[in-house]
């Protein structure tokens, strides 16, 4: 089984997934949106407990 992520990688991680896929859709640049997936993909394999995406309001931020 993975480790969980720390808070401040998981902020960290979030916060540039959320812009590359910001400007993938505003500007249609295809290499934030590639960007934006590698950095969800990194997510996907992270442990990440309910306690921590309370902490960092991760969940929020992705579903912006």
């Amino acid at each position: 089984m993975t480790a969980t992520i720390p808070a401040q990688e998981l902020t960290k991680l979030v916060g540039k997934a959320s812009e590359a896929a910001a400007k993938a859709v505003d500007e249609g640049d295809a290499a934030s949106e590639a960007r934006a997936i590698d950095i969800l993909k990194v997510l996907a394999g992270s442990q990440v407990t309910a306690p921590l995406l309370k902490e960092t309001d991760a969940g929020k931020r992705i579903n912006r």
